[in-house]
């Protein structure tokens, strides 16, 4: 369940979101300051 504060809890799970799966298109690289690569 996501709760988004106005409308309230609702129902968002995996195979609703993307009922086809979830695949990798691209090559991954490693990131090496993950902390600094999502401004956190």
């Amino acid at each position: 369940m996501v709760d988004d504060g106005a409308a309230g809890a609702y129902p968002c799970e995996f195979e609703m979101t993307f009922p086809h799966g979830c695949h990798i298109v691209e090559e991954v690289e490693p990131v090496k300051d993950f902390e600094a690569s999502t401004n956190g």
